[in-house]
């Protein structure tokens, strides 16, 4: 039977050290940074340990998989907010014809429903459900704001904690 050796001053530092730092990730939101960060560099090494071989030294197998990576991030972000607009642009996401398709979603429904439930079900006309919704992004602007403001120190996490994996 062996024993294991006892840790030294130095493994007890880095146990605190490491419990500092994940108490330090948890309270200032870091998480998803630190997860980016883990995934991107998981990603680099195992890209780089398929193609490293007679051509290609491990310095340079990292790079190229850091710049397949970072390709493949910028094509994805690309073709998001280019399905965004054609979607936005098309009649699909014409707001219009949305409250419109609401409306008559929400009128069909009343004859399914039992009496008792239909008065909770809003008048279904489309300028009616328009008006509400407007008057519900008013009373909720200051949320709505906060909330957008909140995505984009997500979204710079994430890619701090690319960059940082990189």
């Amino acid at each position: 039977m062996s024993t294991s050796p006892r840790p030294s001053k130095s493994d007890y530092a880095a146990w605190l050290a490491m419990a500092v730092g994940l108490f330090l990730v948890l309270k200032l939101h870091l998480l998803p940074a630190l997860l980016a960060g883990l995934l991107v560099y998981f990603l680099v090494h195992l890209l780089a340990a398929r193609i490293v071989g007679r051509r290609l030294t491990l310095g340079a197998a990292r790079l190229f998989a850091v710049s397949v990576i970072a390709v493949a991030v910028v094509a994805a972000i690309s073709l998001l907010i280019g399905l965004g607009v054609a979607f936005f642009r098309s009649e699909s996401g014409d707001l219009a014809a949305l409250l419109q398709q609401m409306a008559e979603i929400i009128e069909s429904s009343r004859d399914a429903l039992p009496e008792s439930a239909q008065r909770w079900l809003p008048e279904a006309d489309a300028n009616m459900l328009q008006h509400r919704i407007v008057e519900w992004l008013r009373d909720h602007a200051a949320e709505i704001r906060t909330m957008g403001g909140e995505v984009g120190h997500v979204l710079f996490r994430l890619a701090l904690g690319m960059i940082v994996g990189a």
